[in-house]
């Protein structure tokens, strides 16, 4: 929801393409993704390059902005696909945690 709210507010955001940031963020578009280590070196100087290059151009800058700010999701969609998410990861859990049957051969 962090990227949501960031792109709502008319921030540019830096994600990792990792999970649900590749269906929010279109790269180059709305934010970008940045893919390696996110505590590794040529990741945060990928990061670092962007930002210079959003501080040189502001009209890229405004563009990725007013993109951001289009983002099609709702509060209410974002709550109802997290619930649906936890709602499921959990029944999976307790699905793997009960044995459904006898193994056999035993």
């Amino acid at each position: 929801m962090t990227v949501i709210e960031a792109m709502r507010a008319g921030r540019i955001v830096l994600a990792s393409p990792v999970g649900a940031y590749l269906e929010i963020v279109t790269h180059g578009k709305n934010g970008f993704l940045i893919p390696g280590d996110p505590l590794g070196v040529p990741t945060r100087r990928a990061a670092v390059s962007l930002i210079l290059e959003l501080v040189r151009n502001p009209e890229y800058s405004d563009y990725l902005r007013r993109n951001a700010l289009q983002t099609p999701l709702s509060w209410d969609q974002v709550a109802r696909t997290w619930e649906g998410h936890w709602e499921w990861a959990l029944s999976a859990a307790t699905r793997k945690a009960t044995p459904s049957s006898p193994v056999l051969g035993s």
